[in-house]
């Protein structure tokens, strides 16, 4: 799907980073009514709107014609239509249409599945788990459906199976036979560092310069990236006694992609889904400790001190690609 809508973007702009820029724009929006609905009426549901809006990364992608974004969208997309569903269940229907346009854009997004059916498993929504589980199919279907274009130019399902085998095991063959360390996707997100690196050079006289170092991420915020992964369990910590907070949603989809994509080989825009509820989630904690303060005044500057402090870093502070170590 992310493909066609790269197509249609050419078509329809002249250029494929034009839909790209819209589907981002429109993320945001997703991530300001997702954080509404679970903050209510706070200025803290502006809190992850303003970390993505100057995230180096998620503008870089917002800025070019990458699945990714696409992926981002319908993957913010599925969590906010689930929390209103969760209420309203005939939303499970759209839940399921979004979870299947997010599988059609990449396959990753799947790792979404296990957050929303834990969440309704730990709140004991039975109801809802079974709405959410009879409207599946329709997930299998839109994918199915974004494949027209395959089926109307002569092909069967039997192609169409054995595709989709072609791709699963193209996937697994680049995922876990290229030697990738395990636990890469955390370094990225912790620290920035991508691994070892090399930096060649030759100078007038022909003389070749090899440098040893680390490779960086040049996306890399530890005002916001790292701090994800701390405000995620804080979230749970605060969630613990409020039975219905729909907050939960938040370290639940954050852990369910972590968790998988910690084995094998990943990269760095990997972590683009995951940066709607980890902001969201520093946004929720920012929110309880203010709350709680005694000293309303202290807690709002240092809120102030710490949003400044990740906005500084993102416009001002640029993190090199490379960090030599030794000569």
């Amino acid at each position: 799907l992310a493909k066609y809508l790269i197509g249609v973007s050419e078509v329809l702009f002249g250029n494929q980073n034009m839909l790209s820029a819209i589907f981002g724009a429109v993320t945001l929006v997703v991530a300001y009514l997702t954080s509404r609905r679970m903050f209510g009426p706070s200025l803290f549901g502006l809190v992850p709107v303003s970390m993505l809006s100057f995230d180096r990364m998620f503008l870089s992608y917002s800025a070019t014609s990458t699945l990714d974004i696409y992926l981002t969208f319908f993957v913010a997309l599925s969590s906010l239509l689930f929390i209103h569903a969760i209420k309203k269940p005939a939303f499970f229907v759209l839940v399921s249409i979004s979870l299947g346009l997010a599988f059609s854009s990449k396959w990753t997004s799947l790792f979404l599945l296990p957050a929303l059916v834990l969440y309704l498993l730990i709140r004991r929504e039975w109801r809802s788990l079974k709405w959410f589980l009879a409207s599946l199919p329709l997930a299998a279907l839109t994918y199915c459906l974004s494949y027209l274009a395959f089926f109307t130019s002569g092909h069967t399902i039997l192609d169409f199976i054995s595709l989709q085998t072609a791709i699963y095991n193209f996937q697994q063959n680049r995922r876990y036979l290229i030697n990738f360390p395990h636990l890469k996707i955390l370094l990225y997100l912790l620290t920035g560092i991508e691994g070892p690196a090399t930096f060649t050079s030759i100078d007038l006289a022909g003389t070749k310069l090899v440098k040893y170092g680390l490779g960086m991420t040049e996306y890399f915020n530890p005002f916001t990236w790292a701090t994800s992964f701390s405000a995620a369990l804080l979230a749970l910590y605060y969630i613990r006694n409020k039975s219905g907070d729909s907050a939960l949603l938040l370290p639940l989809w954050f852990f369910s992609f972590l968790f998988p994509m910690s084995v094998g080989q990943t990269y760095v825009w990997y972590l683009l889904p995951v940066l709607p509820c980890g902001f969201m989630s520093i946004a929720y904690v920012l929110k309880n400790m203010y709350d709680d303060a005694k000293s309303k005044a202290l807690a709002g500057y240092s809120v102030l001190t710490y949003l400044l402090a990740q906005f500084v870093w993102s416009t001002m502070i640029y993190v090199p690609t490379f960090v030599e170590i030794s000569g």
